[in-house]
């Protein structure tokens, strides 16, 4: 291995879908069960139609078992564009904060509110395999367990959401979560080209840090390697600022011409360490000269 070097900063250029239509239920056709003591067995996937709905921002949909009737995790419309604030009857639900963590209420008729919360029953999502972990309580469901010795629920995937209804290419949703307005931040142009509003003035555009999961207020949050060390041998260390909402593949080519051809390090589809930092060892055997870039990937998306 005699010239490897690596790009010390990329944006990934994965597709973002904005309008997409919601999906009937994004829980795996195998793995759909959540499991009660004093119920039993409870569907999350329920007819296809209306079963639960993992988003990057909200849940949605509805949860089924035969001896309480629909359990609602909320209808996907948030009063402030972006998080139930369960604090009224008309918005309530349960909370995705993007990094598998859920918070929030669900409401079931027969036996009245149920809580999702991180101080004891932690329900969460693995981003990576889209199984679900931990627990919800209900007074008199008792605990809801989504992963057990018997079998676990488990998404195909998390759903992006958001209107556009101010046309730059960027999500209500996010938008609002991150500056509580859609005029602060800016998408891409009429072809499709990142339009240059780069609000923390960072390099990156908007459009790209929404892509990268990085804060677009925050001059210091942005996709790049930050560290890259031999560490005897072929061997190589490669560190890459990374955040718990995407997953990250890294990328190898041989040469930096106009286009050059970007093949996979190896890796495939990793999910990171930290909310800050993500380190990779690559063997560089056989490589006389290479160049690498990192991207992020939403989660399931692949």
């Amino acid at each position: 291995m005699r010239n490897v070097r690596v790009l010390l900063a990329w944006v990934l250029l994965v597709p973002f879908l904005l309008c997409r239509p919601a999906a009937g239920t994004t829980i795996d056709e195998s793995n759909r069960y959540a499991w009660a003591a004093s119920t039993g067995w409870i569907n999350c996937r329920t007819d296809t139609t209306n079963g639960a709905v993992l988003g990057e921002f909200v849940c949605s949909g509805y949860l089924y078992c035969p001896s309480t009737g629909w359990i609602h995790l909320g209808d996907g419309n948030p009063t402030n564009g972006y998080q139930y604030t369960n604090t009224a009857t008309n918005d309530y639900g349960v909370n995705h904060d993007g990094k598998g963590n859920l918070a929030g209420n669900a409401w079931c008729p027969s036996t009245g509110w149920i809580l999702f919360e991180q101080d004891q029953g932690k329900p969460k999502v693995d981003l990576e395999t889209g199984v679900f972990s931990g627990y919800a309580w209900g007074y008199s469901l008792g605990w809801i367990s989504f992963s057990n010795s018997s079998g676990f629920c488990q998404t195909v995937a998390v759903e992006q959401q958001g209107s556009d209804t101010d046309g730059d290419d960027l999500s209500d949703m996010w938008e609002l979560s991150i500056t509580n307005d859609l005029t602060a931040l800016g998408g891409t142009n009429e072809l499709g080209q990142p339009a240059g509003t780069d609000f923390d003035g960072d390099g990156v555009v908007d459009s790209n840090e929404y892509l990268a999961g990085t804060n677009p207020l925050d001059s210091n949050d942005y996709l790049r390697v930050t560290d890259f060390q031999l560490t005897g041998g072929s061997n190589f260390n490669c560190t890459w600022s990374s955040d718990l909402s995407r997953m990250y593949r890294l990328e190898r080519s041989d040469n930096l011409t106009n286009e050059p051809d970007w093949v996979d390090s190896g890796l495939g589809v990793e999910a990171p360490d930290t909310d800050t930092n993500t380190t990779r060892t690559l063997d560089g055997a056989g490589l006389s000269n290479a160049f690498f870039r990192v991207k992020a990937v939403f989660p399931l998306s692949e």
